[in-house]
């Protein structure tokens, strides 16, 4: 699977993280994860560490940069411009916002609302895995 590349998964909520940690653990990945609370942060590490991830998972809404602000960083950034990153959203947020410059997103590839139980987010998380790693 990409070399076993690590997966992002940027979420403020730690609730709501730990269901996903948990989830992709019953999962027959072997990717590591990469958690972080805020797209800042985790744009900071990917920048510091040359990380370049197989898929990037992240809700909207988040402290400091959104994720979508997030998405656009990492699409246009020289350090990772060069490489093909899925960008998934996970979210709450009913419709996807417009980007900076006011169109819709081009870099996201892939939408899902939150699941309210681990069941159905189990499945989301594996449907949106597998789809990428058979790309």
């Amino acid at each position: 699977m990409n070399a076993l590349k690590p997966i992002v998964v940027i979420e403020s909520d730690s609730n709501r993280t730990n269901l996903l940690v948990e989830a992709y653990s019953t999962l027959d990945f072997q990717n590591d994860l990469l958690v972080f609370y805020d797209s800042s942060t985790a744009y900071e590490h990917l920048l510091k560490n040359a990380v370049i991830p197989f898929l990037v998972i992240s809700d909207i809404p988040m402290p400091k940069i959104s994720g979508l602000e997030l998405a656009e960083k990492l699409h246009t950034h020289p350090e990772f411009s060069a490489y093909f990153i899925p960008f998934v959203f996970l979210t709450g947020t009913d419709e996807l916002p417009c980007t900076t410059n006011g169109s819709k997103s081009l870099h996201n590839h892939g939408y899902f609302e939150k699941k309210g139980n681990f069941e159905e987010l189990r499945k989301t998380l594996d449907i949106i895995i597998s789809y990428w790693n058979n790309r």
